[in-house]
């Protein structure tokens, strides 16, 4: 059997710029989007005479639009008559939507646009052939608002979509057609300020009588169930360390616009948040040394002043808008039960937070899939074992599956570490490992990252370069708190019960649905002789069970060194000491299969994916890190991955 060579390019694009491609003269859609997709943009399917970007892919099509050419080749292979959606945020750019003629529009302000490139959506022989889209990069991280340039258009950024040619216009007197094409530019300092004087408005509170006003008029209760939400959110903020102000502040907006939404009444949450509120803080009549260094509970006007800020930044918004938005995000049970998990402990998702993107929790309990008293075995009646067994359900296809435990293994310089963190933001982000379709991720699972070697900051800095390996941008991660990928540094023996008791707590925060931790001789336990595979793989089999004992169904890995006798090949026994290959239930191998070019930093590795539940498979992967800078100790020029 050959072992598949894929083609994969991640290189660290950084240095250069996106570039709208000419599609005037392909013969068809399908043709067009795969030129956007050659050209790095992110697309979508729609269907003929709409705008709408989940009218093929769904719900939750911000999590689905894709850069892959055998994605697109499957959507235009169904119907050559699709639309084509490009997906604005999560290509990176911000494009002004304008509906005025350019002669509207004061001078400064048509020198910025016309930076741009630019797609005409009228008739070059319309009343307004000015009117369209003008593209640049977000470099910004700004969202869907218009600040001062809402008279003259809409801002589209984030997860906003425009549809772009050759796709037939909606309207009789449109026509989607691109007037300059070519690299995207950088946001000129003008159209910046028009952006930054959005996000820096705020309206007044509302006035005593406004916010009963406010109060009373929205009454609505379709899912009073979801008031619990916010009240979680704002227990697990102060319980994390945030002020109870602070966490007023995030939470009371978020509370008003579900009501607006109609999902539960708007006195009623105010009532219920004031009293989770006041709660956080001591009692007037507590004793001396109880309150010593705690603050006493507020009187009302807090509360109160906060209450008519919040529901002034919301009270502008169109409650058919909010409602809309809420049918799509909350829609089945299956949603209801993600939501309101997400805001207790641990949580990571609400429709308003920074990206809009929906997080996917780790799953609940499965029928029989682990004593919950303590016991050593789970016995099971002939009814019980021979009912209908679920096939495995992948975390990465064709690599990893749900509810495993095992190792990522090599010899040393083998990129576990690289491996280790591609693995962790393709589970986290919903991307494919190595942005390959073979390997696709559903949806976006919550991942912890314990790291015991190799330096805080280098380990960070490789992180990073692996975020824009992936398109992702590390400065927008740095400003969404809810990404669902935390990272860990430190080290101690896993016998030690500060690592017991810490490692607890970090489960109980990330609730994660994959564990990595690496390396083992970093947490190896102090009592344990190295030569001892016994004791070894006992310690490395306790480590597994308290991580899927505290998170049910959480999938946990651990990296290994090769035997040092050990450089090639991808069995099991070659792990070091070999106690990790009696307790795996899934392992990820690796070797050189030619020598390294470390000055160069190529690297090209045979990888073998295996498990006992589902078989394996062996691939050529190449990497490419870029030159290797001595005086630096890094490797700095363009990074990518052939597989």
């Amino acid at each position: 059997m050959s072992i598949p060579n894929l083609s994969f390019d991640t290189a660290d694009d950084e240095s250069r710029p996106p570039t709208v491609p000419d599609v005037s003269g392909l013969r068809c859609n399908g043709d067009a989007a795969l030129a956007y997709v050659a050209a790095g943009f992110y697309v979508l399917p729609v269907k003929p005479g709409t705008k709408n970007p989940g009218s093929v892919v769904g719900k939750r099509w911000h999590e689905k639009s894709s850069r892959d050419p055998v994605v697109v080749r499957r959507w235009w292979g169904k119907n050559p008559d699709y639309g084509i959606a490009l997906h604005v945020g999560r290509s990176g750019l911000v494009v002004f939507d304008l509906d005025r003629p350019l002669t509207d529009l004061p001078d400064e302000l048509v020198a910025a646009l016309r930076q741009g490139v630019s797609q005409r959506s009228r008739r070059a022989d319309s009343s307004n052939p000015d009117r369209g889209h003008y593209l640049f990069i977000n470099d910004g991280n700004f969202g869907n608002s218009a600040g001062a340039f809402a008279p003259f258009g809409e801002v589209r950024g984030k997860n906003g979509v425009i549809i772009v040619a050759p796709t037939e216009h909606v309207d009789e007197d449109g026509e989607y057609r691109w007037v300059k094409t070519g690299p995207v530019p950088r946001l000129p300092k003008r159209l910046r300020e028009c952006l930054r004087e959005a996000s820096a408005t705020q309206s007044p509170p509302l006035a005593r009588r406004e916010l009963t006003d406010f109060l009373d008029r929205y009454v609505d209760s379709e899912r009073p169930e979801l008031l619990e939400v916010p009240l979680h959110k704002f227990s697990a903020m102060v319980a994390e360390g945030m002020s109870r102000h602070d966490a007023l502040v995030q939470v009371m907006p978020m509370a008003y616009r579900d009501a607006m939404a109609g999902l539960y009444p708007a006195r009623e949450a105010t009532e219920r948040l004031r009293t989770v509120f006041e709660d956080a803080f001591c009692r007037d009549d507590g004793d001396e040394d109880e309150l010593k260094g705690r603050r006493r509970r507020p009187d009302g006007r807090e509360f109160q002043e906060t209450a008519a800020w919040a529901a002034a930044q919301v009270a502008s918004t169109d409650p058919n808008r909010i409602r809309e938005r809420r049918a799509r995000l909350i829609g089945s049970e299956e949603d209801e039960a993600l939501v309101r998990q997400a805001f207790a402990p641990g949580g990571v998702w609400h429709p308003d937070n920074p990206n809009g993107n929906v997080y996917r929790l780790r799953r609940g309990s499965r029928p029989g899939s682990q004593p919950q008293d303590g016991s050593i075995f789970t016995l099971l009646s002939a009814d019980q074992w021979a009912s209908p067994v679920p096939k495995p359900r992948f975390l990465i296809r064709g690599v990893l599956v749900e509810d495993t435990f095992g190792v990522v293994a090599g010899p040393k310089k083998s990129l576990k570490t690289h491996e280790n963190q591609a693995i962790a933001l393709a589970v986290s982000t919903g991307k494919a490992l190595y942005r390959h379709e073979r390997f696709a991720v559903d949806g976006m699972h919550p991942v912890l990252y314990i790291v015991g070697e190799g330096g805080q900051a280098d380990v960070r800095r490789k992180l990073q370069r692996m975020c824009r390996a992936y398109g992702i941008d590390p400065a927008e991660v740095m400003r969404d708190p809810t990404f669902p990928l935390r990272a860990a540094f430190g080290a101690a023996p896993m016998n030690d019960p500060r690592f017991n008791d810490e490692l607890k707590r970090m489960l109980d925060v990330a609730q994660p649905e994959l564990v990595l931790i690496e390396s083992f001789y970093n947490f190896h336990p102090a009592d344990v002789e190295a030569s001892n595979l016994y004791q070894r793989g006992q310690a490395i089999d306790r480590f597994h069970k308290f991580v899927r004992a505290e998170c049910e169904g959480a999938t946990s890995l651990m990296t290994d060194h090769y035997r040092s006798t050990a450089s090639k090949g991808n069995d099991l026994d070659l792990i070091s000491m070999a106690g990790q290959a009696e307790n795996a239930d899934s392992w990820i191998t690796r070797h050189h299969r030619e020598p390294a070019d470390v000055e160069k930093g190529d690297f090209r590795l045979r990888v073998s994916y295996n498990s006992r539940q589902w078989g394996g498979h062996e691939y050529d992967i190449d990497w490419h890190l870029g030159q290797f800078d001595p005086y630096t100790g890094t490797h700095d020029g363009a990074w990518c991955t052939d597989r």
